[in-house]
């Protein structure tokens, strides 16, 4: 499997798993990477660290969640693995 192939397949693993939590470890051993090895490879396939993708992932489907449903904020928050409304806004002001 190539670079681009074990990335994708993170990146996949990733959007089925936004709501859980997702470490750099995890994803390192799904793509027989060394942490390391991951981590700049990823960088250079993405163009951002992987936690930044995640990041921005679950921002993204935490919009949507605040448009298209009834969630609270604080719902919607902890279903994407922030830990409180704070560390939300926080990130959200951030991207």
């Amino acid at each position: 499997m190539n670079n681009r192939n074990s990335i994708q397949k993170s990146i996949d693993y990733i959007e089925e798993h936004l709501t859980e939590d997702i470490s750099l470890n995890s994803l390192a051993d799904l793509t027989f990477f060394s942490k390391y090895h991951f981590h700049r490879v990823f960088k250079l396939e993405a163009g951002k660290t992987v936690m930044e993708y995640v990041r921005e992932r679950r921002l993204s489907r935490a919009i949507y969640e605040l448009i298209y449903s009834s969630k609270t904020i604080n719902e919607i928050a902890y279903s994407f693995s922030f830990h409180s409304q704070d560390a939300f806004d926080k990130a959200f002001k951030r991207v």
